[in-house]
C-alpha cells in the first residue's frame, strides 16, 4: 500500500506543478500580445468602440505614416 501512495502523491504533485507552469505561460503569451498592439491598432479599436470618429481615425493613420 505505501507504494501506491507514494504514486498519487507524486502524480498529484506532477499535475500541479505542470498545471501551475502551464498558467504562467498562459498569462506571460497574454500579458506579451497585449503590449504588442502598434499605434494603428489601437486607434482602430478607438474606432470601433465609437470614442473616435471616421475622420479622426484617417488623421491619425496619415500622422502615423
Amino acid at each position: 500500500m505505501d507504494g501506491w501512495d507514494t504514486f498519487w502523491t507524486v502524480l498529484v504533485a506532477c499535475v500541479v506543478f505542470f498545471g501551475v507552469i502551464w498558467i504562467f505561460f498562459q498569462w506571460f503569451k497574454f500579458y506579451i500580445n497585449k503590449n504588442n498592439r502598434t499605434s494603428i491598432d489601437i486607434a482602430k479599436e478607438r474606432y470601433a468602440k465609437g470614442e473616435i470618429t471616421k475622420d479622426e481615425l484617417e488623421e491619425i493613420k496619415r500622422n502615423l505614416k
